[in-house]
């Protein structure tokens, strides 16, 4: 994959998205989440996914954040 779209607002549900997804990617491909600033699990999903992993969250001023495969 080189792109993928997440808005599914919820703790789990973002978690899956990203194991599923993250060994999928491209180098350079992009994850695009919706709700990162307003839905706590979002942001503890992405949080605890990226423990350990070289890539930071790019958070955006409309509510979502990005991560870039490297």
């Amino acid at each position: 994959f080189s792109f993928a779209n997440f808005d599914v607002d919820l703790y789990q549900s973002t978690l899956d998205c990203l194991n599923f997804f993250y060994p999928r990617m491209l180098p350079g491909g992009i994850m695009l989440s919706h709700d990162y600033s307003v839905l706590a699990g979002v942001r503890q999903a992405f949080a605890e996914f990226l423990e350990g992993k070289p890539e930071d969250i790019i958070e955006l001023p409309t509510t979502q954040c990005m991560l870039i495969k490297r």
